[in-house]
């Protein structure tokens, strides 16, 4: 078969069908839904992720002419995200700034990204609809667009490479498409190291039915992606960054149980659970009335078998993601948030062939009110992430945190910590001769802010093979920064029967319910300990 051709006519795809006369009002409810996104994107704007002060201290240090590292003079690789890395270097070199642009690209990214979905349903006015209300409307998807994290830009290499796979089964192959495939999906591996579980299936469905096409699906995914992995072996002496080693996903049947329901929670709020149901039964009642029915069972399942790798790709990472979703910092839904569109492309096509299995469409006063009171739910929700919980629901991390208290509270609290520090280091005689040292629990804004200070904290610290003594690195840093109970004493809290630790500043903010005091506290006499330059104890 000439690998140029697709399988079946272009016009017969489910993008393709529908329209009429009422278009129009397709449209115009996916340009309020964008209104709406943008709303939500400009009163959470403030929200910044404390990770993603991770990410924008290693872009910083490398046009600083310190390397792609956290700590200047130590070569480990924390990062989980490096293209995101090198892309946030590139815009603090452009621009002098890293935080606001870089949230700014996210919510281009994401609406960029919403935008080629709604294209390829251009002539299905239901789908319009259904997508404009379920993923543009989302305030999951609004909340990771201003996290500051790799969260967007996953999102749209996903979503990108999930259509042009789409397009090319539709229409067939030709070199640009392939090679621009192929780096979407080296981009998504890069951006964060579990996408690979997603990319694989792709190009691996794609080497199966254009074999011809091997080199150019194969030749730029390995040389972008080898390219970084025998970077890192060099550079960083691990291809891996420390979290792997620290926050591994391992199964555990209490966590699948507890992730399940997380997910479970998440497609009932968000309203793809609902039509998921819907679409299966439709498509079942449809075979068992028309089996050999082109438009509707038979078709769903042509549309498995033609486009398997996608399918393959978003299972397999929804199986990973329940050993990982609820663990530390994927609140929100972070780790599924970037899959979305490109599922809910897949979920709307089926559900459109639903459709065509005699499904007997809505009536528009009754779908105009289902519409309505589903917007209502997502407005619900953004105003629950605002002010009761960043991540509404009883299953996950954070459930009595809301946005605003997380930025009026805890981060506030840790940039005015960065400030505290650089005022009472400025007073030390050992400031002349060397920049602080930093022992602390979060390892985003307070270092962020202090560029020059070494921080000692679980993930920039990790070596392997129990190379860190943990009880001396304390003792090693300048400054300590620790939270507990209020009003908790130093030696109660810090272990200091000799009195060396002096409070430099006190604060007190909201964390997840309850009240927290964080202390800086001044090292007087610091014990020398020093660590390994490199992530396995070498040190050149």
């Amino acid at each position: 078969m000439n690998d140029e051709l697709p399988d079946v006519p272009p016009q017969e795809t489910a993008g393709d069908r529908g329209g009429g006369r009422w278009a129009w009002t397709a449209w115009a409810f996916a340009a309020g839904c964008f209104v709406f996104f943008f709303g939500m994107c400009a009163a959470m704007f403030r929200f910044t992720a404390e990770d993603a002060f991770v990410i924008a201290r290693y872009a910083e240090n490398l046009v600083r002419g310190e390397g792609l590292v956290f700590n200047p003079g130590e070569q480990i690789n924390a990062l989980t995200c490096p293209l995101m890395a090198l892309l946030e270097a590139a815009i603090y070199a452009l621009v002098g700034s890293t935080i606001v642009p870089t949230k700014l690209l996210s919510i281009a990214l994401v609406a960029a990204a919403h935008l080629v979905c709604l294209e390829r349903f251009r002539h299905d006015r239901e789908s319009i609809w259904l997508y404009s209300l379920l993923a543009v409307a989302s305030p999951f998807l609004a909340f990771w667009a201003i996290g500051g994290m790799e969260t967007p830009l996953l999102l749209w290499l996903v979503t990108a490479a999930a259509l042009v796979y789409l397009q090319i089964v539709d229409r067939g192959i030709s070199r640009a498409s392939a090679a621009g495939v192929s780096v979407l999906l080296a981009f998504s591996f890069l951006t964060r190291y579990d996408a690979i579980l997603f990319a694989a299936p792709l190009g691996l469905a794609l080497v199966v039915r254009y074999p011809r096409k091997a080199g150019w699906l194969l030749g730029p995914a390995v040389l972008i992606a080898g390219g970084w992995l025998v970077f890192a072996q060099l550079y960083y002496h691990d291809v891996l960054p420390t979290s792997f080693y620290i926050k591994k996903p391992i199964w555990r049947s209490y966590e699948v149980k507890r992730t399940t329901l997380y997910l479970g929670q998440f497609a009932l709020f968000s309203g793809w659970g609902l039509l998921a149901l819907w679409t299966a039964a439709s498509l079942a009642a449809g075979g068992r009335s028309t089996p050999s029915a082109a438009g509707g069972y038979a078709a769903a399942r042509q549309h498995v078998r033609r486009c398997w790798g996608l399918y393959l790709g978003l299972g397999l990472f929804a199986c990973y993601a329940l050993m990982n979703a609820t663990k530390h910092m994927m609140f929100s839904y972070r780790m599924i948030v970037p899959f979305v569109p490109a599922a809910g492309v897949v979920l709307l096509e089926l559900c459109a062939l639903a459709r065509g299995a005699g499904t007997r469409p809505a009536r528009r006063g009754l779908l105009a009110v289902g519409l309505a009171a589903m917007l209502a739910v997502q407005a619900l929700t953004a105003w629950q992430i605002d002010r009761v919980s960043i991540n509404p629901g009883y299953v996950g991390e954070y459930l009595r945190w809301s946005r605003r208290s997380y930025v009026e509270g805890f981060a506030n609290v840790l940039e005015n910590a960065a400030g505290a520090i650089r005022r009472h280091w400025q007073e030390q005689p050992d400031s002349a001769v060397r920049p602080p040292r930093i022992y602390t629990f979060a390892a985003g804004i307070t270092p962020y802010y202090l560029p020059e200070a070494t921080v000692y904290e679980q993930l920039v610290s990790y070596r392997h093979g129990g190379l860190v003594d943990w009880d001396r690195l304390p003792a090693a840093a300048d400054y300590r920064i620790v939270a507990t109970e209020p009003d908790a004493p130093v030696p109660e809290r810090d272990g200091d029967p000799q009195g060396r630790l002096l409070p430099v500043a006190r604060y007190r903010y909201e964390f997840d319910g309850r009240w927290v005091e964080l202390q800086v506290l001044f090292n007087r006499r610091p014990r020398p300990y020093r660590l390994p330059r490199f992530v396995d104890g070498t040190d050149l």
